[in-house]
């Protein structure tokens, strides 16, 4: 096996982003006790109730104008080592919940597909005009959209500044197969609307924010 891979997780890290537990810190050792407490409930309730799946509103621009945009709910993972992870965990959180890659691909999950947000990128049109002349109400539709789904941009509109290329993002993006056979379920409540459940042998590694936050 190569090297790289004898480390078979993705992890996802939460709590960082804006509104959450603990943005703008930039350091775990600097949370006070609140957010302390906080992680640790985040974690009881991911293990106890599994995933959170949040909608995505990414755009990403070609083209003449074209341009992709996803709306289904996903959960994200990213396969970055843990001793590469520090800048990582500024923006996304402290938090660490690791599994196989094969739990996210078993859950229809991939790697993105990043494309360049440009508006000389071709790529982003050819999938526009793809989508613009499917019967939105078809099974193909449906299924070509869960591809577009998968796709996120590399940089800022027009930089080439490949800011997200090195998240090295995989997703998980809501299908109704998935739902089917369990392993996404309906909460019946607004937020989160689905959830994907975990058991204890589904958990590859957990990364504790820092050496105060103890089940």
């Amino acid at each position: 096996m190569n090297e790289r891979y004898t480390y078979d997780y993705l992890i996802n890290w939460t709590g960082g982003k804006p509104g959450d537990i603990s943005p703008g810190v930039e350091l775990p050792e600097l949370l006070n006790p609140d957010q302390e407490r906080r992680y640790l409930e985040r974690l009881e309730d991911i293990l106890m109730n599994g995933f959170w799946m949040t909608e995505n509103s990414d755009k990403i621009d070609g083209k003449g104008g074209s341009w992709v945009k996803n709306y289904s709910h996903m959960m994200y993972f990213t396969d970055i080592q843990l001793t590469d992870a520090h800048i990582h965990t500024l923006t996304y959180g402290f938090l660490g919940i690791g599994v196989k890659r094969v739990f996210v691909l078993e859950r229809d999950g991939s790697p993105v597909i990043y494309l360049r947000n440009h508006n000389s990128d071709n790529y982003v049109s050819f999938l526009n005009e793809i989508m613009n002349v499917l019967d939105h109400s078809s099974e193909v539709y449906k299924h070509f959209s869960l591809i577009g789904d998968l796709t996120k941009q590399m940089s800022t509109y027009n930089s080439d500044d490949y800011c997200y290329l090195n998240e090295r993002e995989w997703r998980i993006v809501f299908n109704s197969d998935i739902l089917k056979n369990g392993k996404i379920v309906k909460t019946g409540i607004a937020k989160p609307e689905f959830k994907i459940p975990l058991k204890p042998d589904d958990i590859e590694v957990i990364v504790m924010p820092n050496k105060n936050v103890r089940i």
